[in-house]
């Protein structure tokens, strides 16, 4: 067996913006060819269905390449190279599993509708749609494709992006560039949303068509914007914590999504942080006032306005919040990093909160689907599941501080941020 080390000044995080990386390139002698860790030579032969590309041929080389190559075949007693990119931290990825179990399991394959990269892990199959990403932030999912913000913190915090990668696989899409520290974002049938301008008092929440083009804003000079943004028909939804952070005097608002005036949904909020919809109602938790441990609160307003309703109060430091056709679901207890935290329910129409889990470290994002409720606790690595019906919390995955989540009928897609490898 042979093996060498390769550093390299560059690493193709798209086919446009190329990032700093590792690669560390080994080559491992074999007939049958090589397979890749993520994205580069694979199969048999060394076909090369992923997104680096390249082609596996006599003599182990294998192509840095935008694009996805047919591969060459590996004569016998050659080498086959096994590629695998270490990215320098904060970078990060952007995986898929799905959510459910072969039953028959997935005896080394995924199905023919899974991308071509995907593992088979656990009898879930597994893919990482897009690596090499300066510190991603926000993610959003439709029928095609899979969208995220980065925060550009490694190479610049003016230079965020906004990002798209098929669901199916392939290469990532740059939406937009230049932006300065973009957090949450949501999508349509037509446009994705974000927020911008988190390190600063010139916040916007922005506007751009799913195939590219020119953001615009819908709403800009804002001093407090939150973070987080939720998009429904007609309007966007948003926070506003409150001019330099002035608990008691936060927000929860929208604005149409052809722009305009923003409409106030509820006022005199205490930290509004994290927002979900349904189709009626707008939900949201309120962080409290800092000195207060259980100052904290679940809440709920009409779409279309009214007098906002308490679902929850005497929470501790509530954050990341999901709906579905029958609970709400929330983080309780995350005041900072290392804090022993919990997973919390209770019906829509309110009653008596329920501790679904509790003890678990540091969770960020929460997210459900038919079957589990589904968070990430970056401090264990780890992404969690637990049914509806009720039972005890699993390790659905292994991550690389795992933070925002997201999941719809079949898969679970979630961000995460790479350890350091040196």
């Amino acid at each position: 067996m042979s093996s060498v080390i390769r550093k390299i000044p560059r690493c193709l995080a798209t086919a446009a913006t190329p990032r700093p990386c590792w690669l560390v390139a080994l080559a491992v002698a074999a007939a049958c060819g090589g397979r890749s860790a993520l994205h580069a030579a694979q199969g048999a032969g060394g076909a090369s269905p992923g997104q680096l590309g390249g082609s596996g041929g006599s003599g182990g080389a294998t192509a840095y390449g935008a694009t996805s190559g047919t591969g060459g075949a590996t004569g016998s007693g050659g080498t086959s190279a096994v590629t695998t990119v270490y990215c320098l931290p904060p970078f990060g990825a952007v995986v898929a599993q799905t959510n459910h179990e072969d039953p028959a399991g997935c005896a080394g394959r995924c199905s023919a509708s899974s991308p071509s990269t995907a593992e088979c892990i656990a009898d879930s199959c597994r893919v990482t749609l897009a690596d090499c990403q300066d510190s991603p932030v926000g993610i959003a999912v439709d029928a095609t494709h899979v969208y995220w913000t980065t925060s550009g913190a490694q190479a610049n915090a003016w230079q965020g992006t906004v990002m798209k990668v098929p669901r199916a696989g392939g290469m990532p899409i740059t939406l937009a560039t230049g932006q300065p520290y973009p957090g949450d974002i949501a999508v349509d049938a037509t446009s994705v949303y974000w927020i911008v301008g988190m390190n600063s008092y010139e916040r916007a929440v922005m506007k751009l068509p799913l195939a590219g083009g020119t953001g615009t804003p819908l709403l800009s000079g804002q001093r407090s914007l939150g973070s987080s943004i939720a998009v429904d028909g007609t309007s966007a939804y948003f926070t506003d914590i409150g001019e330099g952070g002035n608990v008691g005097q936060g927000s929860v608002l929208k604005v149409a999504k052809d722009g305009g005036p923003p409409t106030t949904l509820a006022a005199a909020q205490w930290y509004p942080y994290a927002i979900a919809l349904d189709a009626d109602n707008l939900y949201w938790t309120n962080r409290g006032d800092g000195t207060n441990p259980m100052g904290g609160s679940v809440m709920k307003v009409s779409l279309r306005g009214g007098t906002p309703v308490t679902l929850a109060s005497g929470q501790t430091y509530p954050s990341a919040i999901a709906v579905d056709a029958d609970n709400v679901y929330w983080l309780n207890g995350v005041a900072y990093a290392g804090t022993s935290a919990d997973i919390m329910k209770m019906p829509l129409q309110g009653g008596t909160p329920v501790t679904l889990a509790s003890g678990h470290d540091t969770p960020v994002g929460i997210a459900v689907d038919s079957r589990n409720l589904y968070w990430t606790t970056p401090g264990a690595n780890s992404v969690m599941q637990l049914p509806l019906a009720g039972g005890t919390p699993t390790i659905f995955a292994i991550g690389k501080y795992p933070l925002s989540i997201i999941a719809n009928a079949d898969w679970v897609y979630w961000l995460d941020s790479p350890v350091v490898f040196f």
